[in-house]
């Protein structure tokens, strides 16, 4: 049985094309929007873009809403680009069925040889090829890499006091009053601090390529593993004998 390549400590200094994945769905659905980037690891330039719908996971998407009553969350994160779906073609979108999408997918990663993919939280992008492909992406998960740019942006610009108190600062906390680690979160932090995710993978994943060429740009050789980042600070803070509140109070009244 070939070996699976689910994630590595570091990015192999020699690759030089990469694919940077964001799928958007529910967790326990398939996923009916699909966006990737085709990177050039050595230049740090974006090669393509490409952006899918998938109109029979949509519908499973909004039947499994609707099943599970889960209202707030649909509006929250998903109601602009489920209608614009539902709208028809526009230039957000191109539309594929599930055997057109996995085939899209499969050319590209063999014209370009991609060995690394690039996800925020790959985990979840993973698990979401999974769940919309079956065995095909378990296959293809035998043959690449997988790399957290959650873990690498984390690591060479969020990893200290000064991003927990600017987050303590704007109220970037999650409900159990820990420091937030999302994507949306490290943009506004090192680029853009209105910027607000679409929600759409073309958008998102763009805005994480972004994060994934900062990271490289800062430190070829940091660590690529899916990793805790939020408990990463709760320790950091811990070690520190502080908290967001104290760090609040800090930039606050210079405390």
């Amino acid at each position: 049985m070939a070996k699976r390549k689910t994630e590595c400590t570091y990015l192999n200094s020699n690759a030089h094309y990469g694919i940077v994945l964001d799928t958007e769905g529910y967790s326990a659905m398939p996923s009916y929007n699909i966006g990737f980037t085709v990177v050039d690891l050595q230049t740090l330039q974006v090669v393509e873009c490409h952006s899918y719908a998938i109109p029979e996971y949509l519908e499973q998407n909004l039947t499994y809403n609707q099943e599970k009553n889960q209202t707030k969350d649909l509006n929250t994160m998903y109601v602009n680009n489920l209608h614009d779906i539902l709208k028809g073609f526009n230039s957000k979108y191109n539309y594929k069925t599930e055997r057109g999408m996995w085939l899209t997918l499969q050319s590209v990663i063999k014209k370009y040889q991609v060995r690394d993919v690039f996800a925020f939280n790959f985990p979840f992008d993973k698990s979401a090829l999974v769940r919309s492909f079956g065995k095909k992406a378990e296959k293809l998960d035998t043959l690449i890499n997988w790399h957290d740019i959650q873990t690498m942006t984390f690591y060479t610009y969020c990893n200290n006091l000064h991003y927990c108190g600017w987050c303590a600062m704007n109220g970037y906390l999650t409900e159990n009053g820990n420091i937030q680690t999302k994507a949306e979160t490290f943009y506004r932090y090192l680029f853009n601090p209105e910027f607000k995710e679409e929600h759409t993978a073309l958008s998102d994943v763009k805005a994480e390529t972004a994060l994934l060429f900062k990271a490289l740009a800062s430190d070829r050789n940091v660590k690529t593993n899916h990793i805790s980042a939020w408990n990463e600070l709760k320790k950091l803070m811990a070690e520190n004998s502080t908290n967001p509140d104290d760090l609040l109070s800090e930039w606050l009244f210079g405390e």
